[in-house]
């Protein structure tokens, strides 16, 4: 391939600038940084853009070191979090680098055509930066052994495909956190033993893989492991890979993988709990996550637990053992019934209780009796009977019982304590839309007696319901219901009626299975 004559110039003039600007080692009065945004540089090639500067708390009697930020693609500067200084993102991590004694430089890539990146045009954008990198090494007397770099997603790339690739040279020491990215395009300089030795970390999530951006055949993921293993086979003696898991492109939590990364330790790994009142939801493609509640506000956070949900019938939260850890209770397509132990630090432990038979039962996981001690199971077959299934030790579950021996075919069931008298109801929603409160005697079997309604017409509208606990306000019993829209709703039960509905999803719950 031919050296376009401008590209071969910018590259000479390039280096020319670096070895002089470099050999010229520290000056006897550098400039002490002061903390600054949107700063212009034009480098000799021509290349012009911006960046800023965040020197707060740095000790200029010491050596002081430099975080170089690269940002992901965007199409518009509002999408990326170089572009807000003052946001969260930036100062957290230039909060961090002060730590260290280090400065930190976000560089906005010089691209300003169609697609916002750094990895594109690599040549031209790697002249600028080195460029722009010796100017500030020379200007405040940065340690060039204390550089460090962040990148990405096309940043990532970026450092992998230029930064650490070409004319690498000037970096005497450091490291570098590659995030959500940063393959190989080859290595066009030799890199020489200090390059070697720094410590390369890459980190993807567990969930970033093909689709996992607006790239559809793009995979953060195996890019990364390719070229983290490339890389080691060049000679490089501390790389790393890190996977993090549930966590998608979009979910990266950059002052924590920065501060993990400067500081030499592992990465913090949330492990996920359920608390009462969260919500368990399976996505479509089997994994499953817990949504805690936002206190009758829309539920848009989610904790990522595990993939391979989708066969179950039905998960429910519920403490099966009491120990003051919500555990999740799944029946399965298989036949199985588990229960997943929620464990003090986070995570969970599988137990399966049944192997065969739970596909023809559908579940409800609560205390029927009120001398139960542990969560039991309300199970209806497919003959429309109804059972119970006691679990006396919070473990294993006894024999069931027939709890009624009206036909509930057809029905839709919750159970909640509607009159708080302290004795679990069910409440069934009818053909009619109507739902019919069935109160029990607290002994395990329904009351005989005329029926009452706990709503009257209307619910056909919703295509799920289930019974929740606590998500608004501790011991509260509410209904989760999602209509044929995608929207999911909560309705308080106080003063032995429904209360005005709280509306805590909008769009999308269609897709989920969704628990309680």
């Amino acid at each position: 391939m031919k050296t376009p004559l401008r590209t071969l110039l910018g590259a000479i003039i390039s280096a020319a600038l670096l070895a002089s600007l470099l050999a010229a080692g520290t000056p006897a009065q550098a400039a002490a940084p002061r903390s600054a945004t949107y700063q212009t540089y034009t480098a000799p090639n021509g290349a012009s853009s911006k960046y800023h500067v965040y020197a707060d708390g740095i000790d200029t009697s010491k050596p002081v070191g430099v975080v170089f930020v690269f940002h992901g693609d965007y199409s518009y500067p509002s999408q990326s979090y170089v572009h807000h200084p003052t946001g969260p993102t930036m100062t957290k991590m230039a909060a961090e680098a002060a730590k260290k004694n280090m400065i930190m430089v976000p560089v906005i890539t010089p691209d300003q055509k169609g697609g916002i990146t750094w990895w594109e045009d690599k040549d031209r954008n790697g002249d600028y930066f080195r460029s722009l990198a010796a100017m500030l090494i020379k200007r405040y007397g940065l340690d060039a052994s204390r550089i460090w770099f962040h990148g990405y997603s096309g940043g990532a790339e970026f450092i992998t495909f230029e930064v650490l690739a070409d004319r690498q040279g000037w970096i005497k020491g450091g490291g570098a956190t590659i995030v959500g990215g940063g393959g190989y395009r080859g290595m066009q300089t030799t890199p020489p033993a200090a390059v070697k030795k720094m410590r390369l970390h890459w980190i993807s999530g567990s969930l970033d893989g093909a689709g996992g951006t607006t790239l559809a055949g793009w995979s953060a993921l195996d890019t990364a492991r390719r070229a983290r293993k490339i890389y080691q086979g060049l000679g490089f003696t501390r790389t790393q890979m890190t996977v993090l898991p549930g966590v998608t492109h979009y979910a990266y939590d950059m002052p924590v993988l920065l501060a993990s990364d400067l500081n030499s330790r592992p990465i913090p790994i949330v492990l996920p709990k359920a608390r009462a009142g969260d919500i368990a939801a399976v996505a479509p493609d089997g994994i499953l996550y817990i949504y805690p509640s936002a206190k009758g506000g829309d539920l848009y956070e989610r904790t990522y637990v595990s993939g391979g949900w989708g066969s179950s019938l039905t998960v429910e939260i519920a403490d099966w053992n009491s120990d003051g850890y919500q555990d999740l209770v799944a029946n399965w397509t298989d036949g199985r019934l588990t229960v997943d132990y929620g464990r003090k630090n986070g995570g969970f432990k599988r137990t399966t209780l049944g192997t065969s038979g739970w596909q023809n039962n559908e579940i409800i996981v609560t205390r029927w009796k009120t001398t139960d001690e542990h969560p039991g199971i309300v199970a209806r077959n497919r003959n429309g009977r109804l059972y119970y299934y006691t679990n006396p030790a919070g473990g294993m579950y006894e024999p069931r019982k027939l709890a009624s021996s009206t036909s509930w075919r057809g029905k839709e069931l919750i159970a909640l304590d509607f009159d708080q008298d302290n004795k679990m109801d069910l409440i069934a929603k009818t053909p009619e839309g109507d739902l019919k409160l069935y109160r029990s005697n607290g002994k395990g079997r329904i009351t005989s007696e005329t029926r009452r309604f706990a709503d009257k017409a209307g619910w056909n509208v919703m295509e799920h319901l289930s019974a929740i606990e606590s998500h608004v306000t501790t011991g509260q019993a509410g209904i989760l219901a999602r209509d044929r829209k995608g929207n999911l709703y909560y309705y308080p039960v106080s003063g032995k009626k429904l209360q005005k509905r709280l509306t805590i999803g909008v769009g999308g719950w269609d897709m989920m299975k969704i628990g309680s």
